[in-house]
């Protein structure tokens, strides 16, 4: 037996308004990589910086690539994260003259630096300072080092909350930016 029902037009209308708003929150069974339960964002620039999400990551460089040639040394993670913190309350869009490879320091403190860059042939401006700092949360979830306790004392790869946290990365995005996080020892 097939049952079926209608729906006035008014409430399906209502219905359809209200599944955006519900679906940009997190839940419990929301997918991995989707939304970020422990991040350091204030919860009214959540849904600005869902806007920024993974379809416009181009490509994450770590540089854990090549055991000797570094390009970047590490910075605590903890002081980066201030620099997240700083960037959520900064006002204003972020102006950046052409790159690729243009490069500016945005925040600086404790040795741990984020840099905005403009990697497209024009010049660039993003909505917001929270942009960059949603991408580097990102690189802070994506590129994680805790010193180990190996012979060598080189860092190992984990995802934990240690204390001794360390985080250096790039994050480029496809619509031509990236942020940069690293350990900067010039008036820092």
């Amino acid at each position: 037996m097939f049952t079926s029902f209608v729906v006035a037009g008014t409430a399906l209308l209502a219905m359809f308004q209200a599944l955006p708003t519900t679906l940009a929150f997190p839940t419990s069974n929301t997918p991995d990589g989707i939304t970020d339960f422990n991040s350091t964002m204030p919860a009214e620039l959540l849904l600005e910086a869902r806007r920024v999400n993974n379809r416009d990551i181009d490509r994450v460089d770590c540089d854990n690539q090549d055991p000797v040639e570094k390009k970047w040394r590490l910075a605590k993670t903890r002081d980066i994260k201030n620099g997240i913190n700083h960037l959520n309350d900064v006002s204003g869009r972020p102006k950046n003259g052409p790159g690729p490879g243009n490069c500016g320091r945005v925040s600086c403190s404790w040795k741990a630096a984020i840099y905005w860059c403009n990697e497209s042939k024009k010049e660039k401006e993003l909505e917001s300072y929270q942009e960059i700092a949603w991408a580097a949360e990102q690189l802070i979830d994506k590129c994680p080092l805790k010193w180990a306790n190996g012979n060598d004392g080189t860092p190992a790869n984990v995802n934990n909350n240690a204390q001794l946290q360390y985080v250096k990365g790039q994050l480029f995005m496809k619509d031509g930016w990236s942020v940069l996080v690293r350990y900067d020892d010039d008036n820092c």
